[in-house]
């Protein structure tokens, strides 16, 4: 398991050079979309190569940039046959629904890791 994004690395060590942030996401993504967009599409690209099982993408109601992403996401998913799952998090988030997502989605990668 590998978490990227959260407060220490929003805070102190962000890699904020554009050039090395967009490189890491292309061909994905060719310009910048804002916020941690392009670092989702990188970082998902970094974890498919390095062979995990699945991706959980997970991005506050509304934000642009995050869904702005998830066009290049599900290209990745299909181009490497890796499953994403997509959390859309608001004030109204129950915490049942994200456990039942969740275990919903460790099931359907056992049940693909089986079938490999």
């Amino acid at each position: 398991m590998k978490r990227y994004i959260n407060v220490f690395y929003t805070a102190f060590s962000k890699d904020h050079r554009f050039k090395k942030r967009l490189k890491r996401a292309k061909p994905y993504i060719l310009d910048d979309i804002g916020a941690d967009g392009v670092d989702s599409v990188g970082h998902a690209l970094e974890l498919t190569k390095k062979g995990y099982d699945g991706i959980i993408h997970i991005k506050p109601f509304g934000c642009t940039p995050e869904i702005n992403a998830i066009p290049a996401l599900q290209n990745i998913s299909n181009d490497y046959n890796i499953p994403i799952l997509y959390f859309s998090v608001d004030s109204q988030t129950s915490e049942t629904g994200v456990k039942t997502r969740l275990e919903a989605f460790h099931d359907m990668l056992l049940m693909k890791k089986k079938k490999e």
